[in-house]
């Protein structure tokens, strides 16, 4: 049987697996994909920064990894999946899980995503879509994760950073992010730079969505279908 691992939202700094909307979404997805579900709890910053939520993010999964034949897991069919700063680790993670000789996941979901802690607020959206964002909450949240600015171009905070042939052995890809997100067009150019590098790529814009709209919204659950089509018809091919 597949496995998703999956990390919550909320800028590094806010969220927790316990939380009642969180739990309501985890069975939403369980839902729709049919699969074993692994939320993972990390640490927050700015009292844990950089690496801390990352490398617990990746002691969970490789914790997945190792226990699969305990947990009744396939290592061939794991996702690792996200939104927000979590879409950011689903990525991380997998690039991680390749550099480091761990069975890297086999999908990757990315939902409105904040992938490059140094430059998110420099694309034309994040000013054109500024009142559909909570801006300077954003800036102290990345500010708080990565307080070392060099730190901010280490693939574990900006996964579209890594070395090209790293990302050229990333699985199947999917990215989704929101029409009204201030993040959109961060979120287009990380699409680009996946499939300059080789990756099969995935993308989808919820049009008249705004951040969080994953999986809550009507084109939330529109995706989300999709996204277990998607999932399913690779593991499929997989087998």
């Amino acid at each position: 049987m597949g496995g998703i691992v999956y990390m919550h939202g909320g800028g590094w700094s806010i969220g927790t697996v316990f939380q009642s909307d969180q739990d309501k979404n985890y069975r939403t997805f369980c839902k729709a994909f049919n699969l074993m579900f692994f939320a993972v709890e990390y640490r927050l910053s700015p009292e844990h920064p950089f690496p801390i939520p990352f490398e617990d993010s990746f002691a969970a999964y490789k914790y997945v990894v190792a226990n699969a034949e305990k947990l009744g897991l396939d290592t061939n069919l794991i996702v690792t999946m996200g939104d927000s700063a979590g879409a950011n680790m689903a990525v991380g993670l997998a690039i991680a899980a390749i550099e480091r000789g761990i069975t890297p996941p086999a999908y990757i979901i990315g939902s409105n995503g904040l992938y490059y802690c140094d430059k998110y607020n420099k694309f034309p959206s994040w000013e054109k879509l500024h009142e559909h964002a909570p801006r300077e909450a954003i800036d102290g949240m990345v500010l708080g994760f990565t307080p070392n600015e060099a730190d901010r171009k280490d693939y574990r905070a900006s996964p579209g950073y890594a070395k090209p042939e790293i990302l050229a052995k990333l699985p199947p890809t999917m990215v989704t992010v929101a029409g009204y997100d201030a993040l959109r067009d961060e979120n287009l150019e990380f699409v680009n730079v996946l499939r300059a590098a080789g990756v099969h790529v995935t993308s989808t814009i919820a049009s008249i969505s705004w951040h969080g709209f994953f999986p809550a919204f009507a084109e939330g659950a529109e995706i989300l279908s999709q996204a277990a089509l998607l999932v399913k018809k690779h593991f499929n091919e997989e087998q």
